[in-house]
């Protein structure tokens, strides 16, 4: 009788854990996709199709423990499965809630990463046109730099401005795009300086 216990005890056990190690599957897809995409709150982390078969083998996995208890031990087997299908309910639910919480920390953490690599970069343009800005020397040497009136100065300042207002509505998609463009024309523009 006892011996008979333990295997339903085991096998319960195992059935939990093999249903709660597979359920990472559930995430993981949806995971990965959700870490590519830019909106923290638009993360869906489960895929149907692996939610649908680890729900489904977990079920069956419990019934199956269920009817081997009942018709071995009787009530107290029966019992044994239920509280194997709450304990697979309870780590289930408690694997998604912290894994959506996981990878909506990634996301945030995604984009905060690339905004600041985009600042970064914008921060770099702005000071080395601000040495040509502030540099009496250089603003000698290279006057086209800062004078709005020669196009490639002017694309720098309307460039500039661009990436500033895109920084400040934190849009990160315009905002690469303006980054890359100042880039552009600044390098266009101090290539033409230094070549004249």
């Amino acid at each position: 009788m006892i011996l008979t216990l333990l295997v339903i005890v085991i096998g319960v056990l195992l059935i939990a854990g093999i249903a709660t190690y597979s359920s990472a599957s559930l995430v993981k897809g949806g995971a990965d996709r959700a870490a590519a995409d830019t909106r923290a709150g638009d993360v869906d982390v489960i895929e149907p199709d692996a939610a649908f078969w680890t729900g489904f083998a977990g079920i069956a996995g419990v019934v199956a423990v269920a009817a081997l208890g009942a018709a071995i031990v009787g009530r107290a087997g029966l019992l044994l499965a239920v509280a194997a299908f709450v304990a697979i309910l309870l780590a289930g639910a408690y694997l998604l809630r912290t894994t959506r919480q996981r990878v909506r920390q990634r996301v945030l953490d995604a984009a905060a990463g690339r905004m600041a690599e985009l600042r970064a970069r914008h921060d770099a343009v702005v000071e080395r046109w601000l040495a040509y800005e502030l540099d009496p020397g250089k603003q000698i040497d290279y006057p086209q730099m800062t004078d709005v009136s020669q196009p490639t100065a002017a694309a720098v300042v309307r460039a500039m401005r661009q990436a500033r207002d895109a920084r400040d509505v934190a849009d990160e998609a315009a905002y690469a795009v303006a980054v890359t463009r100042l880039e552009q024309a600044f390098t266009e523009a101090e290539w033409r300086a230094l070549g004249q």
